[in-house]
């Protein structure tokens, strides 16, 4: 009671305060934070509670270095890139990808001026490879190229077919003839045999025609008119062609490999002289020398313009008559210059002496002390009575057959001259002005008959 009646008096003696009202601001007014670091804006008034966040106010942040919301936030792990800007390289030495990139290894180039466009081949890391567009070349070096092909446009009986021109060994995989004239465009040579006159097609730039023939300029009927600057290469019996192309050759040996029986070459042989012949009526008048000859020495005539025959091979002929003659008349139809026939080079792989008539120097084409040259006699007399003596004298004869101990007569593969020339055309650049010229110029006039 007594406790009463105290404050009752103690209100009497103090003003009464009325009751705490709430606190209520205008919106417009900016409260000022709490906190000295943040900025006053336009944000909401902070709410009375400090637990209570109004939901339109942006939360205050905890660290006075978190940027407003206006800026993108950035993330807490520091790895993490925001998809809208494009992240910052750790490294200053990262370039931007828009910019190429500056490779590692000191021997690549770096993205200078000088470095090509995207759209160029990018150079390859290693040297050793190369871009994918150019054609990429065969890892195994025993893969060859494609053969080229050389088109014969009017190839004599006598040559052969294709099937037998493309099985020697030094055409395989590198040259192939073909015999068919579709193929023109497609070849990079033709041949062109010129015995005879023939209709020349139309000549595709680029192309190699070759002039061929192995007949002498006596023996050629065409006029050639219209070879003027058509042909390229000439490929025949001539030395001065461009490609030789001869019957046979004498090679010598690597070792020697033969060796002489004295007096058993001569031993046996009990007749003179044996010549085959089928043509009977020449240029050179051979004929008309054996017919002086004849009247000094016995000479059968083996063939069409004889009484013999031999249905063997002329290499097996002669290997058959040698038994029994000393000689053989190695005589051509024509006297012309090089033209040196199987007449001569037959009777080398027998052993018998020759005797040869033409126009060429045999000197270049057969071994010294080989052969007997009838015009080195004034007439088929003289000849006669150089033979008697040679005859007489085993000795004598047999050192006719000494070069065989060095030299061996071959057969030359003229193909694999021409093919080689074929594969390499662009070493020899050609065009003959006037290839009637120089053909007529092969002719040797004079008509050397010996009496």
């Amino acid at each position: 009671m007594l406790l009463v009646a105290l404050f009752e008096n103690l209100d009497t003696d103090f003003v009464r305060i009325p009751a705490p009202q709430p606190l209520s601001l205008p919106a417009s007014a900016p409260v000022k934070p709490a906190s000295p670091h943040v900025k006053p804006a336009s944000a909401p008034v902070k709410p009375a509670s400090p637990h209570v966040k109004p939901a339109s106010a942006p939360a205050k942040p905890a660290s006075p270095h978190v940027k407003p919301a206006s800026l993108p936030v950035k993330p807490a792990s520091p790895h993490v890139k925001p998809a809208s800007l494009p992240a910052k390289p750790a490294s200053p030495h990262v370039k931007p990808a828009s910019l190429p990139v500056k490779p590692a290894s000191p021997f690549l180039k770096p993205a200078s001026p000088h470095v090509k466009p995207a759209s160029l081949p990018a150079k390859p890391a290693s040297p050793h490879v190369k871009p994918a567009s150019p054609p990429v070349k065969p890892a195994s070096p025993f893969l060859k190229p494609n053969p080229v092909k050389i088109l014969y446009w009017n190839p004599p009986n006598w040559v052969g077919t294709e099937k037998s021109l493309n099985a020697k060994e030094c055409l395989k995989n590198r040259c192939q003839v073909t015999y068919n004239r579709m193929e023109l465009d497609d070849a990079i040579a033709v041949i062109f045999e010129v015995q005879r006159a023939v209709q020349l097609p139309k000549k595709r730039m680029g192309q190699v025609w070759i002039f061929s023939t192995m007949e002498s300029i006596r023996y050629n009927y065409n006029d050639m008119k219209n070879y003027d600057r058509k042909f390229n290469w000439t490929w025949t019996y001539r030395r001065d062609s461009d490609i030789l192309k001869m019957y046979d050759t004498i090679q010598k040996r690597k070792t020697p490999d033969f060796t002489l029986k004295p007096k058993e070459i001569l031993k046996h042989k009990s007749k003179d002289i044996f010549w085959m012949v089928g043509h009977c009526s020449t240029s050179s008048k051979r004929e008309e020398y054996v017919k002086k000859l004849k009247k000094y020495m016995k000479v059968d005539i083996i063939g069409s313009c004889g009484v013999k025959r031999c249905a063997m091979s002329n290499e097996e002929c002669f290997l058959h008559y040698e038994k029994d003659y000393r000689y053989y008349l190695s005589f051509e139809n024509s006297l012309c210059r090089d033209y040196a026939t199987e007449k001569l080079f037959g009777p080398f792989i027998a052993n018998i002496v020759p005797i040869t008539r033409g126009g060429y120097n045999a000197s270049l084409f057969v071994p010294p002390n080989s052969y007997i040259n009838a015009n080195d006699f004034s007439s088929p007399y003289q000849l006669y009575q150089h033979l008697i003596n040679v005859s007489s004298n085993a000795d004598f004869y047999e050192h006719f057959f000494a070069w065989k101990q060095f030299y061996n007569p071959v057969h030359p593969n003229h193909w694999c001259d021409l093919c080689s020339r074929v594969i390499n055309k662009s070493k020899y650049h050609r065009v003959y002005e006037n290839i009637r010229r120089w053909w007529k110029g092969g002719s040797d006039t004079s008509n050397i008959l010996g009496f």
